[in-house]
């Protein structure tokens, strides 16, 4: 996964964009909990792309 650009989390079986973010560490954060029980989403993709930014962190999706 390259270091640089936005990366969008999606719900596999649905397609449904659940977040798009700056940073691959939040982009990941976000997809952690969003596959975990807790999250109820559960298997999520990330993929890099150059659509626009949703939320700044992971903090801020969450909250």
């Amino acid at each position: 996964m390259p270091a640089a650009g936005h990366y969008r989390i999606t719900e596999m079986q649905s397609d449904r964009m659940i977040s798009t973010v700056a940073a691959l560490q939040d982009a990941r954060a976000i997809a952690r909990y969003a596959a975990s029980h807790d999250g109820g989403c559960g298997d999520v993709c990330i993929d890099r792309c150059e659509a626009e930014v949703i939320h700044n962190d992971f903090e801020s999706w969450f909250f």
